[in-house]
């Protein structure tokens, strides 16, 4: 990749600050000359910038070493501020996506641009003290995702992956609408074959279906899942991520009660 710091530049960037879960939108636009400021769809401030002032940003550029940077930054938080930034310098583009996650690099080039903005007008910025604060995510799972299974004698070679659509965070228990439990077994040709074992589809009031598959792929068995709530917790999973700041994750597995059809 051709370097990123080299003499004079010229450059275009664009810094989009979306606040969630309301969507709260934010743009700063450069396009060589102009600087724009955006909330939402409406134009906050737009300026041209003198030689001086792009030549300042310009220097920023080279210190802070976009080179040096990945890709994708984040930490395990779903809600909260993530900042897509995005730079052509030299025909060089470079892009940079910060999830709940203080980089100072970053930080000293939007100091900079804010530095040419009415105050009232400085809509991205980073809050260290908020970023490199403990956080943590919350799951509540219900248990049949820690179900066990005895898996056939026949199958040569298998993999079981246990997995779902959506997420849950902290108590709201309305984002997953399909768990879906699966084995892949090695035919004795070796071919790979996906075969269901079982799949629960969440239903109204907080209840589930669970249908169980054969080898053929026909259902053979239904069960109707109802939470318990409030919650009974059987089981709970810690995992704890060191990065800019710390992030720890828990699984907690509630208890269901299951009727046969």
């Amino acid at each position: 990749m051709p370097s990123l710091c080299i003499a004079q530049t010229n450059f275009t960037f664009s810094v989009e600050q979306v606040g969630l879960p309301n969507g709260h939108f934010s743009n700063y636009k450069f396009d060589g000359f102009s600087l724009v400021v955006l909330e939402g769809n409406k134009r906050k401030e737009s300026r041209k910038l003198n030689q001086t002032e792009i030549s300042q940003i310009d220097s920023v550029i080279k210190l802070i070493r976009l080179d040096t940077l990945v890709e994708r930054y984040y930490r395990q938080v779903f809600d909260g501020v993530h900042r897509t930034f995005e730079f052509d310098i030299n025909g060089v583009k470079k892009k940079i996506t910060l999830n709940n996650y203080y980089l100072k690099n970053l930080d000293i080039f939007i100091r900079k641009v804010n530095s040419y903005l009415d105050e009232r007008n400085r809509l991205i910025s980073f809050e260290e003290k908020l970023f490199n604060s403990p956080d943590t995510a919350l799951y509540y799972l219900p248990d049949f995702y820690i179900d066990t299974f005895d898996i056939p004698e026949h199958y040569n070679f298998y993999r079981v992956m246990c997995f779902r659509e959506g997420y849950l965070e902290t108590e709201i228990l309305d984002s997953i609408q399909l768990c879906d439990c699966r084995i892949y077994p090695i035919d004795i040709n070796s071919v790979y074959r996906k075969r269901h074992y079982w799949r629960a589809f969440r239903l109204e009031n907080y209840s589930w279906r669970r249908d169980y598959f054969n080898n053929e792929n026909q259902v053979f068995r239904t069960e109707y899942v109802v939470d318990i709530i409030p919650f009974n917790i059987v089981k709970e999973v810690v995992y704890t991520r060191l990065g800019v700041k710390p992030s720890v994750v828990i699984y907690r597995y509630y208890k269901t009660i299951t009727k046969l059809e």
